[in-house]
């Protein structure tokens, strides 16, 4: 047997711990991808670029959160505010995504141990001993 299909066929025993590690490993990226196009707003900021064509900063002159004049200030406290909120979800799902792949590879090292663990146990008592001594022998021979 293909050595890829006997792994494949380990790994697929535990194919719901694996959808879920692949969902959290898909929020964590989605959070960093955020957090990056957040950190583009502090840059613009930073560079005393105009702000007022965001949709945020539309909605809260709108509504009155704030004047049109402290509109930098403004965005440099909801990017604060949503870098905090964006990186929570996305240290948990990177929690979980580590603890579910951890526990994937554990499982699949015992699996592996109990099938060889089993298939020496089937071997007759006089296999391990002469491959002892053929490996003594040709270690003598060299």
């Amino acid at each position: 047997m293909d050595i890829r299909k006997r792994l494949l066929r380990y790994v697929l025993a535990y194919k719901g711990r694996l959808l879920l590690a692949i969902l959290c490993g898909l929020i964590m990226a989605g959070c960093n991808l955020f957090f990056a196009s957040l950190v583009g707003w502090f840059t613009m900021v930073a560079s005393n670029k105009p702000v007022d064509d965001f949709k945020i900063i539309q909605l809260g002159i709108k509504y009155g959160w704030f004047k049109p004049e402290n509109s930098q200030y403004a965005l440099l406290m909801i990017a604060a505010v949503l870098i905090v909120l964006i990186r929570i979800p996305g240290g948990i799902s990177q929690y979980f995504n580590n603890y579910l792949i951890a526990s994937i590879t554990n499982r699949i090292g015992a699996d592996v141990r109990a099938e060889i663990y089993a298939h020496l146990q089937t071997l007759n008592f006089e296999f391990l001993p002469a491959q002892q001594n053929r490996r003594y022998n040709v270690a003598d021979e060299q």
